[in-house]
């Protein structure tokens, strides 16, 4: 039998793994990794051929298991890259896949079960294939070296080698059988982790004092501050966008702020929120573990703090939770991406909040938003997009289906959003005397074909960060000319903690007015996304251009 027909067989498939894997965005090095892999975890299985002849058909029964978990391996990580550009160990796969319901993971996997059908049974065809090219070259080596004299020290080297290697990080976390395992390793203790976190806010809120906070405002005060989940600012008509998306606070246009350009600090929600919420920002994502947030301060001002949540993480009632006199989840649903929990249901709590008589109040509302799924996220008397063609539909022509399909509900879920912040912004307005202040943010973005031709997370593109942020406050004449020129200001959510300290009138000893978006002091500052300096329209675009439709 001759070597030449397993070795182009080899090449050939070599070259088309790399190949796909250099298409799908991955880093050149790991895609030589993954690539040659294979066939140094074929020199074990050769040797023991070669050393112990009996044991062909068991060693490559082997390595035909190993092939099927190199090529399931392959294609998580291809889809990982593809659709998030992200590699399996980073954290915000490791966020996700801690944080996540069982119920959640369980219909996002339905949701692509005929895809992965497709890949298993291709990963399978590889593997056999990839088994079946082994054999035939240990076939050839076992006939040109089975009465060699070279036979067992060749068998040993192979045996011993490519398994020596694996003390290097490279090999190890090349091959599946060492790399998957030390990536759920990580993810349990990253969930221990997660489970001490109400531990460590506790403690953390003994630094109160430390701080010195004073409540410098009038007798009565109510702050509402609404979180948004994976708003894009883009998406919103009251900032250009050619569909009728917000059309409720459009006809409020001139009673509140709309900033113009400001960025979320990252992709997903927990370190998005938590540095919007503490001192952490993208020098430190640490000391906040050890020092109090906005609602701790608050609450030893004395406020009475509601976290009332649409969301189904239970990650913020142990960072947040603690810091509140009150933390209700309203959401209802098994805690999967397909559960319809609308976040009207925020509202008749919010009623109850705002009818609460003590005389200052925090009350932080976490909307569903536009999670995926989006079209789980709104009734259906708020399916209006993509019915008639418009400009939206003719930019997204190039884009594929179930991509148009996606920016459809996505809008279809920033149309629900509006007429909500519209009924709480008047639910605030009418709940009777006090100085009153609504800040509406979203965490991040989402990319829904605008940078990219796919939908979701997007941690590197401007898309993913571009968010929508209004303020309304009962004062009188507000807002004033003076205070309209302020919404051309730039501003980044992870400094948000010191605006939202000056709105609760309480003063610290440790005071950053130049990060106030509102206030006299402010300056511009350089911001970062994806670990570079962000300049509007210029830098982080996708190859895909300009935002479809925006």
């Amino acid at each position: 039998m001759t070597f030449l027909k397993p070795l182009i067989t080899t090449l050939v498939l070599s070259t088309l793994v790399l190949c796909i894997c250099l298409m799908a965005g991955m880093e050149p090095s790991r895609a030589f990794e993954l690539t040659l892999i294979p066939s140094i975890m074929a020199a074990p299985f050769l040797g023991l051929c070669l050393v112990w002849p009996r044991a062909r058909r068991f060693a490559w029964i082997i390595y035909a298991l190993w092939c099927l978990a190199w090529s399931v391996g392959l294609i998580v990580e291809l889809f990982i890259q593809y659709r998030y550009r992200l590699v399996p160990q980073s954290q915000e796969v490791m966020d996700a896949i801690i944080n996540s319901p069982a119920q959640e993971v369980q219909e996002y996997m339905h949701h692509l079960a005929l895809p992965l059908a497709i890949l298993l049974l291709a990963c399978s065809a590889l593997a056999a294939l990839m088994a079946v090219n082994g054999r035939q070259f240990a076939d050839a080596v076992h006939m040109r070296l089975s009465q060699s004299r070279w036979r067992v020290p060749l068998s040993v080297v192979a045996i011993v080698l490519p398994l020596a290697a694996h003390a290097n990080v490279v090999v190890e976390w090349a091959d599946p059988v060492t790399f998957w395992p030390s990536i759920v390793r990580e993810g349990v203790s990253l969930k221990a982790q997660s489970s001490a976190l109400a531990a460590e806010r506790r403690a953390a809120n003994r630094n109160v004092a430390a701080w010195a906070p004073v409540y410098t405002g009038p007798d009565r005060k109510t702050v509402v501050l609404v979180l948004g989940e994976s708003s894009n600012r883009w998406n919103w008509s009251l900032y250009g966008y050619s569909r009728k998306t917000t059309p409720e606070l459009d006809a409020m246009r001139g009673q509140f702020l709309a900033f113009d350009d400001v960025v979320s600090s990252y992709g997903n929600t927990i370190k998005a929120l938590t540095r919007a919420l503490t001192i952490a920002d993208h020098n430190d994502d640490e000391s906040w573990r050890n020092e109090p947030s906005v609602l701790g301060l608050a609450r030893a001002s004395g406020y009475k703090v509601f976290w009332l949540t649409n969301q189904s993480t239970a990650y913020f009632e142990g960072a947040f939770g603690g810091d509140a006199d009150r933390f209700r989840r309203v959401y209802a649903g098994r805690a999967g991406r397909h559960d319809s929990s609308f976040d009207e249901r925020l509202l008749p709590v919010l009623d109850d909040a705002l009818a609460d008589p003590s005389p200052r109040k925090l009350i932080v509302l976490h909307m569903l938003g536009s999670h995926e799924d989006y079209s789980s996220r709104y009734p259906a008397e708020f399916d209006r997009f993509g019915k008639q063609p418009d400009q939206v539909a003719a930019s997204m022509s190039n884009r594929w289906w179930w991509v148009r399909d996606a920016r459809d509900a996505y809008d279809n879920s920033i149309l629900y959003t509006d007429h909500l912040l519209a009924a709480m912004l008047k639910r605030l307005k009418a709940a009777g005397e006090g100085e009153a202040h609504f800040l509406y943010v979203s965490d991040h973005a989402q990319d829904v074909g605008h940078l990219t031709t796919s939908y979701g997370h997007q941690f590197f593109l401007e898309s993913g960060f571009t968010v929508p942020m209004i303020y309304w406050s009962n004062r009188p004449g507000f807002p004033t000319a003076e205070e309209k020129a302020l919404e051309a200001r730039s501003f980044e959510t992870d400094e948000l903690d010191w605006t939202l300290l000056p709105m609760l009138s309480i003063r610290t000893n440790r005071d950053k007015p130049e990060f106030d978006i509102l206030g006299a002091r402010y300056q511009p500052w350089q911001r970062i996304i994806a670990g570079k300096p962000y300049v509007p329209g210029k830098s982080h675009r996708g190859a895909a251009g300009e935002a479809p439709g925006a």
